[in-house]
């Protein structure tokens, strides 16, 4: 039974309801002070009822456990699960997965980290495990398992945003050019003129093609893990109008597709993509990478990644004077200041057009 409860507010701005029960601290979170005195309710109930757990030995791994499949899994599309899930595998549970929750510290993840960067594993991926500890974390503290979110105490190691790269209007043509006649012409069209994203492209069905009224509807993306699934957010899911040459381009990739189909016969495996293998199955995203390098040698372009297309498809559009929102639904940002964020750099060209223009109105 409790002893004693209370009510407090955090320097966070959050409060915290806590509470003796049979000798050992108990806390709950909430945003409101409302919401902190009915969760401690609920928790002082439980008390009442027998129901409380002693959670002072869970550990590390049973907490990651429960929390992918009870949270994540829910919450999150397959292939970020499966993500979760192996980062935990690989990299939490041979490392703190015995460690009790409550005795975690910040020493112990920042030790995970530097580990992981010394064994030469990328920033990125020790940012990932990081998010994936901060968000279990978050949640063992909202529950009142923990007493403090020990990820925020942490400092994993700066990730190096990747520069930028964008191709002017003759690299983009010289780029087409050699990539005419081959599989790759209808894709990197497409890739230049929407700023699709790669997975948008290897997931596109033929279905979703309009040729007729020249169009396309993107609804889903194709994983690097090859599963099929929704695409990056909701306003990712769009229409995009298609300019001539592309849809020329698509039709002529059409011919070829069903030319190889016929071909290949039974061993064709109809998966209805616009962008298979020659058996029709879905591109693997290496192929695609090293056949993307070998176009950029024969058009004599400097090393890029494919994302880079459609950077070169924004800033295209945004130096052809397109409205900063068609580029950024084209693109499927999920809202015009992002679109405006990233590519500040070629808006200031326009600016002085904007100045000229209101000097002729106003001089």
């Amino acid at each position: 039974m409790p002893k004693k409860s209370n009510i407090t507010q955090r320097a966070d701005g959050r409060w915290m309801g806590r509470a003796v029960i049979d000798g050992k601290r108990r806390a709950v979170y909430g945003k409101t002070q409302r919401e902190a005195e009915q969760k401690l309710r609920n928790l002082l109930s439980d008390a009442d009822k027998g129901l409380t757990q002693p959670d002072e030995q869970r550990t590390l791994s049973v907490h990651l456990d429960r929390w992918l499949e009870d949270i994540a899994r829910p919450r999150v599309k397959p292939s970020t699960y499966r993500s979760y899930a192996l980062l935990i595998k690989l990299y939490i549970k041979p490392a703190l997965g015995s460690k009790r929750l409550q005795k975690l510290s910040p020493a112990d993840l920042q030790a995970l980290y530097g580990a992981m960067s010394a064994r030469g594993l990328s920033a990125n991926t020790v940012d990932r495990v990081h998010g994936v500890l901060r968000s279990s974390l978050r949640h063992a503290l909202d529950t009142g398992l923990v007493y403090r979110n020990v990820s925020q105490a942490t400092r994993p190691p700066s990730v190096r945003r990747h520069e930028m790269r964008a191709l002017d209007r003759e690299q983009a043509r010289a780029l087409l050019s050699a990539a005419k006649g081959g599989r790759y012409e209808a894709m990197l069209a497409l890739a230049l003129s929407t700023g699709m994203r790669q997975g948008e492209l290897l997931g596109l069905a033929w279905g979703a093609v309009d040729l007729e009224a020249g169009s396309l509807r993107v609804v889903r993306q194709l994983g690097t893990d090859g599963t099929f699934s929704s695409p990056k957010s909701r306003n990712s899911t769009r229409t995009i109008e298609l300019n001539a040459s592309t849809v020329a381009a698509l039709r002529e990739h059409r011919t070829r597709q069903l030319e190889e189909r016929l071909i290949q016969g039974e061993r064709w495996e109809d998966h209805g993509l616009v962008f298979g293998t020659h058996t029709g199955r879905p591109l693997g995203y290496r192929n695609v990478l090293r056949d993307f390098k070998t176009l950029l040698l024969k058009a004599d372009i400097p090393e890029i990644r494919f994302h880079d297309l459609r950077h070169t498809a924004a800033t295209l559009m945004l130096l052809a004077d397109t409205p900063l929102h068609v580029v950024s639904r084209r693109l499927g940002h999920s809202s015009i200041v992002l679109t405006a964020n990233t590519y500040a750099h070629v808006l200031p060209s326009q600016d002085k057009d904007v100045a000229a223009r209101m000097e002729a109105l106003l001089g």
